[in-house]
């Protein structure tokens, strides 16, 4: 109310009728929704997927959702030739992080785990691997 207020005020110093704002933009959220429409929900009980090296950009393995008890995903990565690690919550961005093209960036492991913080979070199960070269 405080904002409608404020703009008919404007509009009233500047004598025009209608205030000049930009189209709004096309938003997810603004989108209609079929109805019917169902989200993809991985199954609790699938094993684990422990991948070979033969894995390319853009094949994305099969990984299970969080279990009771497991609150994060932790990947670890190589990135612009550093090996790192993140914590995650949301599958379908673990996911995508599988389907990156970039020469600078390769998913080694991902586990779940307990996280309590950055520094201190137990280890559940390791669900996918890349394997070794030998």
């Amino acid at each position: 109310m405080k904002v409608w207020e404020c703009e008919e005020a404007i509009r009233g110093l500047l004598g025009v009728a209608d205030f000049p704002f930009p189209a709004v933009p096309d938003l997810p959220s603004r989108r209609k929704v079929k109805r019917g429409a169902t989200r993809r929900v991985p199954k609790r009980d699938a094993e684990p997927v422990v991948s070979s090296s033969s894995l390319s950009v853009g094949d994305v393995p099969e990984i299970r959702g969080l279990l009771p008890g497991e609150s994060a995903y932790r990947l670890e990565f190589e990135s612009r030739g550093r090996r790192e690690s993140s914590f995650h919550t949301d599958l379908d961005s673990v996911l995508k992080l599988f389907q990156v093209p970039s020469d600078d960036f390769q998913m080694h492991r991902v586990e779940t785990v307990a996280f309590r913080s950055v520094d201190d979070w137990d280890l559940i199960k390791v669900l996918w691997e890349r394997r070794r070269k030998d």
